[in-house]
């Protein structure tokens, strides 16, 4: 009897493992899917990670963008948004214009609330794909501020920190 219940018990770990290695490939794979519009002409709103430093190139995409208008807002949240939004308005970027959130978290369901349905994404690039994933979970038309294809060590990060997201309930 006690055979039966270890083997049953035996079983059912195994197939809660193959179930768990498969979403983790599955979402692995879904982080490597390309991004949506790598070059963005204009957008309702531009959301900024600023959880890591971002490079002197997006960051000087990401203040055209607002000189320009074609982002009319920009959120920006993370350990880097003060430091991020002075360089912004260093650059020419209208300081009105650059609105900083007290969480990462907050930065989607700002948006949101905003009513925008076209946002341009940039962070660093594992926290960009989750944040792009989550955006296109929710709905958002996805434009990304990039500065190349990710490896596979920030698809791997990308992977982590949105099951984080998923977890804690900031996905949806």
């Amino acid at each position: 009897m006690v055979r039966f219940w270890l083997q049953a018990i035996g079983a059912a770990l195994r197939w809660l493992l193959i179930g768990a290695v498969g979403l983790v490939v599955i979402t692995i794979w879904a982080t490597g899917q390309p991004l949506a519009e790598p070059m963005p002409l204009s957008g309702d709103a531009l959301i900024i990670a600023a959880i890591a430093p971002l490079d002197v190139e997006t960051t000087s995409q990401a203040a055209n963008l607002l000189q320009a208008g074609a982002a009319p807002i920009a959120y920006l949240a993370g350990p880097q948004a003060e430091l991020l939004a002075a360089d912004l308005a260093q650059r020419g970027a209208p300081s009105d214009r650059l609105q900083i959130l007290p969480e990462p978290a907050a930065l989607l369901a700002t948006a949101q609330a905003a009513g925008h349905r076209r946002l341009i994404i940039t962070a660093s690039p594992a926290y960009r794909l989750a944040f792009v994933r989550q955006a296109q979970t929710r709905g958002f038309a996805v434009a990304v501020l990039e500065g190349g294809p990710p490896s596979l060590s920030e698809r791997l990060a990308a992977t982590l920190i949105y099951w984080q997201m998923v977890v804690a309930g900031q996905a949806n």
